[in-house]
């Protein structure tokens, strides 16, 4: 499944009318690397960031949405590890990502909030395999 960094530079190559044989040779890795990365197998090599944005002379905001694609694939490798996140759907990848950002604001009636939904949600899951 297409990581937000995947998905972020599978349009900038769109774009300006490349493939992904272009994009790799341009970032000095082989196609099936830059695959890898783009669908979570493989970490997103921070150097490429700037690579990218001279590369494809992107715009202020194409910077933006690259930088934030790249620190969402970034944050969901860390808390889940690549391959969990690989094979979660979007709304999943999201929900961790936003619980992510706000844990360290978040009131602890929120917390208890959350931990009543989930504990829900697996005593559901767990009386669905009975």
């Amino acid at each position: 499944m297409l990581t937000e960094f995947g998905k972020a530079i599978r349009k900038i190559r769109l774009d300006k009318g490349e493939i992904l044989k272009d994009m790799a040779k341009r970032l000095g890795v082989s196609s099936a690397f830059l695959s890898a990365v783009e669908n979570g197998r493989k970490n997103v090599p921070e150097k490429w960031i700037d690579q990218i944005i001279e590369f494809y002379q992107l715009d202020e905001e194409g910077q933006k949405k690259l930088k934030q694609a790249y620190f969402e694939t970034k944050d969901s490798a860390a808390i889940f590890g690549l391959e969990n996140m690989a094979k979660s759907s979007g709304t999943k990848r999201k929900a961790a990502l936003v619980f992510t950002r706000t844990f360290e604001n978040m009131s602890d009636e929120t917390a208890e909030q959350i931990l009543k939904v989930l504990q829900n949600n697996a005593v559901g899951e767990e009386k669905k395999g009975e």
